[in-house]
Formats: C-alpha cells, structure tokens, sequence
C-alpha cells in the first residue's frame, strides 16, 4: 500500500515549562514525517486505530502498533509515525517531558 505524507494532524491540549500533552490525528494511508525529539522524552498511547495498522520507526527500530498500545521515544531521538489502514482514522495522545533548567546546564 502506498502510504503518503498527508495532513496529519497535531494539537497541544496543555502545554507548560515542564510538558507538553495533546492529539496525532493519522488519517488513512497517512505518514508523519520523521522528527528529532531535542531535549525531551515522548510518551504515545494508541487511543484508536485499525488492528496492527500503526507503524513507528524510532532511532531506525521498527514497531507495528493497535489501539491501546503505547511508546516512549527518548530524547535526541528520531521517530515517525505512519497509518496503513486505508480506512480508518488513527489517534494517538502525546505527553512531551520537556527537560529541566537544570538538565540542560
């Protein structure tokens, strides 16, 4: 199946100095393109999504994912998501740890 990046779709419900937390909206045959993660660790949960349709690549190791799996990506780390069901939506809920004033000096 061809899988092409369209429209995925990200939303921040919260966000503060310390995380991050919001919505991936995957719509079929869809990919996000591969991201670094910077300083900050991401957590994922598969909230819907076609059995075994989710497929994550981080730091070049390969996972296929259902609803109600989840994944945790550390930071300086580089991942993409993709959706192989040709017909039905994926969402994916996100908490970003960002890290700490004191991490960084």
């Amino acid at each position: 199946r061809e899988v092409r990046a369209r429209s995925t779709q990200a939303a921040a419900a919260f966000d503060d100095e310390r995380f991050v937390s919001g919505i991936v909206v995957l719509p079929p045959l869809s990919k996000k393109p591969s991201e670094n993660t910077s300083f900050c660790t991401q957590v994922f949960i598969v909230q819907k999504a076609q059995e075994r349709s989710i497929f994550v690549t981080v730091n070049n190791r390969n996972f296929t994912l259902s609803e109600g799996d989840h994944f945790w990506v550390p930071e300086n780390t580089d991942y993409s998501l993709q959706n192989f069901s040709e017909e039905t939506e994926a969402r994916l809920s996100f908490v970003l740890i960002k890290a700490s004033s004191a991490e960084e000096a």
